[in-house]
């Protein structure tokens, strides 16, 4: 009896060693903190997890597994900006801070990788290939209206180098 006892604490113990053993060694790779208010956002297993600064149980934001940059708060964290390839290529969204449908706000066939926001928290910036330039929410039906403003937005120096770098054959990629 005392044996059965001795025995099945030893298996115990080793079954409690093996497990703790096992959560110890498995990282969790939290990536690309983006600071709030009162709320860290951040990417854990593709998706967009929120914590509160003070610490706490993690929210999951969105449920794809396959967001590929950001996330970025709003500078009033209403909002928070990020990239996905959900659907083949990789285009930004906004989803609202607490919850809800993501927007889709890019269409490129080149794809789009979010950078951030503008500080008064007006356009959302993103990148692709060559360019990086705004996307303006005001102006998702005015297309003359946003040509103008992304043309305001584009380092053309930097574009007027990457070309004569590209016509000279020593642009570096």
């Amino acid at each position: 009896m005392i044996r059965r006892l001795v025995v099945g604490a030893a298996l115990s113990v080793a079954a409690g060693l093996v497990l703790c053993a096992s959560a110890w060694s498995a990282p969790l790779l939290l990536r690309n903190p983006s600071l709030g208010q009162d709320r860290i956002a951040f990417l854990y297993a593709g998706d967009i997890w929120l914590v509160p600064r003070a610490g706490g149980e993690a929210r999951r934001l969105t449920s794809i597994g396959t967001v590929a940059a950001g996330p970025y708060f709003s500078p009033d964290n209403s909002q928070i900006a990020y990239s996905t390839s959900e659907h083949g290529l990789t285009d930004v969204y906004v989803i609202d801070s607490s919850g809800g449908v993501a927007r889709r706000l890019t269409w490129e066939p080149t794809g789009s990788e979010v950078t951030g926001w503008t500080p008064d928290g007006k356009h959302v910036l993103f990148g692709n290939d060559l360019w990086e330039h705004a996307y303006f929410l005001t102006y998702r039906q005015r297309r003359l209206d946003y040509l103008q403003a992304w043309w305001n937005v584009v380092n053309w120096p930097k574009v007027g180098q990457r070309y004569a770098e590209a016509k000279a054959g020593k642009l570096a990629i």
